[in-house]
């Protein structure tokens, strides 16, 4: 970038602040808004990666549960971008993603269905089990 690489220490280390001070005022003011630039850029497509890996991953993933990650972006003045699983609200009362998605991210046992808390509390069903979906027995 400069003939005398006054970035570069005699040890071959990168040195910010030679760097820093080399910079113009435009690089200097233009710097953070590229860096929030890449590393939202890098988020959206981390997100993308997510949901493929969760297309293979889950048994038929619903749109909501896809739109489930979301992006906080980067600012100039804040320069981190975050994929997160959105988990305080959801509309029309339905339930938030990261309640659904979170066993299936950080492993352990699903929360209990409303039905199952049911059958649970009336002693049909011991508190470790879970039901599942299944042809009638004859």
């Amino acid at each position: 970038m400069w003939p005398d690489d006054a970035a570069m220490t005699s040890t071959g280390r990168w040195n910010d602040r030679a760097f820093l001070e080399r910079l113009t005022d435009v690089e200097r003011s233009q710097l953070p808004f590229a860096m929030a630039s890449m590393l939202n850029s890098t988020a959206f497509g981390a997100r993308k990666a997510v949901q493929g890996q969760m297309r293979g991953d889950l048994d038929r993933p619903t749109r909501y549960a896809l739109r489930g990650l979301v992006i906080e972006k980067a600012t100039k003045r804040d320069l981190r971008a975050k994929v997160v699983i959105h988990g305080d609200k959801a509309p029309r009362g339905g339930l938030p993603a990261a309640y659904f998605l979170g066993p299936q991210v950080q492993g352990g046992l699903r929360s209990h269905k409303a039905f199952e808390l049911q059958l649970i509390a009336r002693g049909m069903m011991r508190r470790g089990e879970v039901a599942v979906p299944a042809q009638r027995q004859k």
